[in-house]
């Protein structure tokens, strides 16, 4: 079974809808496209969501996830993980403009899982919307979120075109791919942040790149699909 015949109607409306307005904002290159796809499909299945609670995941999945608390003991993460303020303020506590009890606040939203008040705040002034006083609409209003995945990924590839970084994939224009893979690599990269190295993302220590991976070609043929 291909992963699109997976979907509900309401999420394939909205990786149409995504695709669409994609085009509308110059990505026009279908690998592009689909690689910013497989993505959002890895992280919110194309339903915009806050990050899910970790209540119930295995401590050394934790671990192995948030390298804040790779030292926390099972007693510790156990006790920190039943209450999900608790949780991810530790985790994403003072970090990228957080308040140390920010880290709930601004935990994972949107298509892309977007983190942090610094980029809440540099995306939410490019798209127009306040996203620090408001990030509840990166969950609540598509048009937001899809505004957002799209800003935050022309601003990545202008970074990481200054960086250095998106060259090693063989372009030198967000529509400037030649195949999928080399696509997928680097948008898998901007999502994560070019301050981790090539190398730490092809370890996939959890599992994310290939989940991403195994939907490209499905994604390719979607977009092709839709005019």
């Amino acid at each position: 079974m291909d992963y699109i015949s997976t979907l509900s109607s309401e999420q394939k409306n909205n990786a149409t809808v995504l695709v669409q307005q994609m085009r509308a904002k110059i990505i026009t290159n279908a690998d592009s496209i689909a690689a910013i796809l497989s993505i959002v499909s890895k992280e919110s299945n194309f339903i915009p969501h806050s990050e899910s609670s970790y209540k119930n995941t295995p401590n050394d999945r934790i671990r192995l996830i948030f390298r804040k608390l790779a030292h926390y003991t099972d007693d510790q993460l156990n006790a920190l993980k039943i209450n999900d303020v608790n949780f991810f303020n530790a985790v994403y506590g003072g970090m990228y403009g957080n308040a140390l009890n920010e880290g709930h606040k601004f935990r994972g939203a949107g298509y892309h899982q977007l983190t942090f008040e610094g980029n809440f705040k540099k995306v939410g002034d490019e798209i127009g919307v306040d996203l620090v006083s408001h990030p509840e609409l990166l969950n609540t209003d598509s048009k937001v979120a899809a505004n957002e995945l799209i800003q935050f990924f022309l601003d990545k590839f202008n970074e990481g075109l200054k960086l250095g970084v998106v060259q090693q994939y063989n372009t030198h224009d967000i529509n400037g791919f030649n195949n999928a893979t080399d696509a997928l690599n680097c948008v898998y990269h901007a999502n994560a942040g070019w301050g981790k190295s090539r190398a730490e993302l092809d370890k996939d220590s959890t599992g994310g790149k290939a989940k991403a991976s195994s939907r490209m070609n499905d994604l390719v043929n979607f977009v092709n699909s839709i005019k």
